[in-house]
């Protein structure tokens, strides 16, 4: 299916389209509702003595297996912001490593932040691009980053700008009010799943998503929507710990996916999302669509295990 096809039809109602039985084993985003989950989460963040469980897009109280995922994964979102509001405070206290607290103050300074963990992201543009540059930091969670500058531009230094969103950003400006911060860079409130309503269409020369895409609701939704706002010929970048979802048996916080790859050692590995009910391949569904380029490296923490892998994936939309 061409990209005009799935321009002239929506993305989310063409799903079953990429491929027979795609809705079966995706679920179907458009039947999940998100927009109507992070309200009801946001009643409870705003008043939890008072809020009700409301069950969002499930046919029958008999789909078991839709209404956990949606309970498991809306308790989680609470969870989250907890986490990043522990490691946005400077008080010894509360955020007791020391690195951490650092890593606030610059950040509040200057907007720096590690938000990647490609030696450089200029690689994937046309640097000689008569055109503001601009990368999509989908999925930023609080720390924002600033723009960079590709130095090995074939003229001149090209500046490229950099737009973070978060489909918790809401509550993350709630913290910095809490804390009286004023960063010099934040993120929009944009789920992943829901990018189209917030950007046109071939927007960016490359969407970014580091350590997030396997926390959101519907990824493979999510990779359509980035693809979708990507323009022809850029790239989808993804980074995230390898079967992230396994060691809390898929019920801890956000961890209701996990990312993998179909036999590494092939010449043509493809990327998997997958669940105990759902399994995608996402090489095989995005053939015609995008050039899928995959593989298992170490993982980039210091701290990490010797063994434990990251899923390094390349989406050159054509």
């Amino acid at each position: 299916m061409a990209w005009r096809e799935l321009k002239r039809c929506g993305l989310s109602s063409c799903m079953s389209g990429l491929a027979p039985g795609t809705e079966a084993r995706s679920l179907g985003f458009r039947r999940w509702i998100l927009g109507g989950i992070l309200e009801s989460y946001a009643d409870f963040a705003a008043d939890p003595e008072r809020w009700r469980w409301r069950n969002h897009g499930s046919d029958s109280t008999r789909d078991t297996a839709r209404l956990r995922f949606q309970l498991y994964w809306t308790k989680g979102l609470g969870s989250e912001v907890g986490f990043w509001r522990e490691r946005l405070s400077l008080d010894p206290a509360v955020n007791q490593e020391a690195l951490h607290r650092q890593i606030v103050l610059d950040w509040l300074a200057s907007g720096s932040v590690s938000w990647y963990h490609d030696d450089t992201l200029c690689k994937y543009m046309d640097l000689t691009a008569n055109r503001q540059l601009r990368v999509l930091n989908s999925g930023s969670g609080p720390f924002s980053p600033a723009g960079f500058v590709c130095q090995d531009a074939p003229t001149t230094p090209r500046r490229v700008s950099v737009v973070s969103t978060d489909g918790l950003a809401r509550h993350y400006h709630k913290v910095y009010d809490e804390y009286g911060y004023e960063p010099p860079f934040t993120p929009l409130q944009c789920p992943v799943e829901q990018l189209q309503s917030c950007f046109p269409p071939g927007h960016f020369d490359v969407a970014h998503m580091r350590n997030s895409l396997d926390h959101a609701y519907s990824p493979f939704d999510g990779i359509l929507q980035l693809l979708a706002v990507t323009r022809s010929g850029g790239y989808v970048i993804l980074r995230h710990a390898r079967n992230e979802g396994v060691p809390g048996g898929f019920v801890f916080g956000l961890h209701q996916w996990s990312f993998d790859i179909h036999d590494y050692k092939a010449p043509d590995p493809h990327f998997l999302i997958w669940n105990p009910t759902t399994r995608i391949d996402v090489t095989e569904e995005l053939r015609g669509l995008a050039e899928v380029r995959t593989e298992l490296k170490r993982h980039p923490s210091p701290d990490a295990p010797a063994d434990e892998r990251y899923v390094w994936v390349d989406i050159r939309k054509l």
